[in-house]
């Protein structure tokens, strides 16, 4: 028997399964509306709010996009989880699919938005991790418009600690099976501004986030000297599609993923 690498197709659906199967328990068990943006300051839907301009794409919006916060734009929001966007009462258009297989139109938006989303992007190894991140990044150039912006929002950890969490990914792995939940992998800031000029984008802004003395939490909680001990921090990175970039060998092999995942209709958008 021929043994599958883990950077299989077949492992990779595995995954978005496990990723999806997860998120649509926690909006099927939760009781409130979730706070747009992921906090309950509404720092981060503010600022994603501020930087949105003309045709809007949120990557990974969950149960509460970021557009229920700020002025009616034309906003289209993407979620892995079919409970979670069925919670989204109004808002903007919403369609069920993953982060590195966007359904849509080359070029069809002029802004893209992410918050807490990046430290899902993982696969059954590290270096399958590295290539989620990489898709959905090409993905997000091959449907900004040259010179669009691409606001990301995520949890990420000190430098230093990062090749200490490579080091314990297989045992991540292992305590996540056992909870039944997906890994998560927290980069760090330089490795994700890296990652984004790869994809053909120049940023613009790479920061850490700490309102009022305190850090922004993806569940929803703003904690104050207890998070400042932790090596996890929010930070915000804003970056814009170089103007010049080609769609290319990536752009088409995704625009045929595309086709692929939404069937007879073709891309969306």
């Amino acid at each position: 028997m021929r043994l599958r690498s883990p950077r299989s197709p077949a492992a990779q659906d595995r995954m978005r399964q496990r990723v999806a199967a997860y998120f649509d328990r926690r909006a099927r068990s939760e009781t409130r509306p979730a706070a747009p943006g992921g906090d309950e300051s509404g720092l981060v839907a503010r600022l994603v709010n501020d930087r949105a301009k003309g045709r809007v794409l949120e990557i990974g919006c969950g149960t509460a996009p970021s557009a229920q916060v700020g002025r009616e734009r034309q906003w289209v929001a993407i979620d892995i989880s079919i409970s979670s966007l069925k919670r989204v009462i109004q808002g903007p258009l919403r369609v069920c699919g993953d982060a590195t297989c966007m359904p849509f139109r080359f070029e069809a938006f002029d802004t893209a938005v992410s918050v807490h989303v990046f430290h899902h992007l993982v696969g059954d190894s590290q270096r399958g991790s590295r290539r989620r991140l990489e898709a959905a990044l090409k993905g997000v150039a091959r449907v900004l418009r040259p010179g669009g912006v691409l606001t990301v929002v995520d949890t990420v950890i000190a430098g230093w600690l990062y090749p200490v969490e490579r080091a314990l990914f297989p045992f991540v792995m292992f305590v996540a099976g056992l909870f039944h939940a997906p890994p998560v992998m927290f980069r760090s800031l330089d490795l994700l501004v890296s990652a984004m000029a790869e994809a053909g984008f120049t940023v613009h802004e790479a920061k850490a986030l700490s309102p009022s003395g305190k850090a922004l939490t993806p569940w929803g909680t703003s904690w104050s000297w207890p998070m400042r001990l932790s090596p996890l921090r929010d930070a915000i990175v804003v970056a814009q599609k170089v103007a010049s970039q080609g769609q290319g060998t990536a752009g088409a092999e995704a625009t045929m993923s595309a086709k692929g995942h939404t069937g007879k209709g073709g891309p969306i958008v």
